[in-house]
């Protein structure tokens, strides 16, 4: 299984910050809480996880993804399509 995305590199803190950020923007909460960045080791679970885990292009998977999208676009169209229709 591969999540395949364009964009530019960020961690799973990045990522998170990015979403939250966006559905203020878009007052689909009220404030930004706060997000604490943590290492791999301080959020055990019984996988075994990478040690550096971010979201990151791959131009080899392009071919076989089609066109990528880069992750905020992609976001961004998430978040409108999650919004709430107005009466």
């Amino acid at each position: 299984l591969h999540h395949v995305g364009g964009g530019a590199v960020t961690s799973w803190h990045g990522f998170a910050t990015r979403i939250l950020a966006d559905a203020v923007a878009r007052g689909m909460l009220a404030r930004m809480p706060d997000v604490a960045a943590i290492p791999t080791s301080a959020y055990p679970t019984p996988a075994r996880r990478p040690l550096r885990s971010v979201l990151a292009p791959s131009p080899a998977l392009q071919p076989v993804a089609g066109g990528l999208v880069d992750w905020p676009r992609g976001l961004a169209r998430c978040l409108e399509r999650s919004r709430p229709e107005t009466a």
